[in-house]
């Protein structure tokens, strides 16, 4: 962290606020009594953390209340967004007069396009701007941030519910086959069991027909053997 922090404006002048929000306007007169001075660099710093939900919920690691110095690593951070980000170099901006997060970067490279994050151009494309302007837009989450684990987590609850969905149909499938299952098992039983009655009928006529052949037989040479 660098000791990045704002010289005492001593000029007040009283100004009518137009604010994003009850909750913007509510952080920003709470922030103005924890800051060492309230000039217009705090006042700048803590009206800007105040626009997005997220830099008014994250301001402790943005900005340090005793010491008065921003801390430019909180830009790297996983929660930011696109727009808190940009919230949060415009603050760091009109807070030191500069670009203070360059410092974090050792490369030349990195700092020049570090530095580049802070012109009009990048810092202005943001929602905030564009729905005070009667615009809407869909911003895309960044990798890593709240809102990109919002949505990740959103669709792995859909893919959830869709595979319970897809889990329950599977059962109902299931239980009607092993209901198919047990009616073919009391059909086959029945078959079964009207299969043995006919053979063991048709057994039993066969039998019979035997035995009174054989009967007829015995009775024919019995009166054979009384005439002989």
């Amino acid at each position: 962290m660098n000791g990045h922090t704002a010289l005492r404006a001593e000029t007040e002048k009283k100004e009518q606020i137009i604010f994003a929000s009850k909750a913007h306007e509510k952080f920003y007169y709470e922030k103005l009594k924890e800051v060492r001075y309230p000039d217009v660099y705090h006042k700048a710093l803590c009206y800007c953390l105040g626009i997005s939900e997220d830099t008014r919920r994250t301001v402790y690691q943005v900005y340090d209340f005793k010491t008065g110095c921003v801390k430019t690593e909180c830009l790297k951070q996983g929660w930011q967004t696109s727009g808190s980000q940009r919230i949060i170099r415009m603050a760091f901006n009109l807070y030191c007069n500069g670009t203070p997060s360059i410092y974090d970067y050792e490369e030349t490279d990195e700092m020049l396009s570090e530095c580049r994050e802070y012109t009009v151009e990048e810092i202005f494309c943001c929602s905030y701007i564009c729905r005070q302007n009667g615009l809407e837009i869909q911003e895309e989450p960044e990798y890593g941030g709240r809102e990109y684990m919002e949505k990740q987590e959103f669709i792995i609850r859909e893919q959830k519910e869709k595979i319970a969905r897809q889990e329950e149909k599977l059962r109902e499938q299931e239980e009607k086959i092993m209901d198919n299952d047990i009616l073919i098992e009391e059909v086959s039983a029945l078959a079964y069991d009207k299969a043995v009655e006919i053979v063991t009928d048709s057994v039993r006529s066969r039998t019979q027909e035997e035995d009174m052949a054989l009967l007829d037989n015995l009775c024919d040479a019995v009166v054979n053997s009384t005439k002989n």
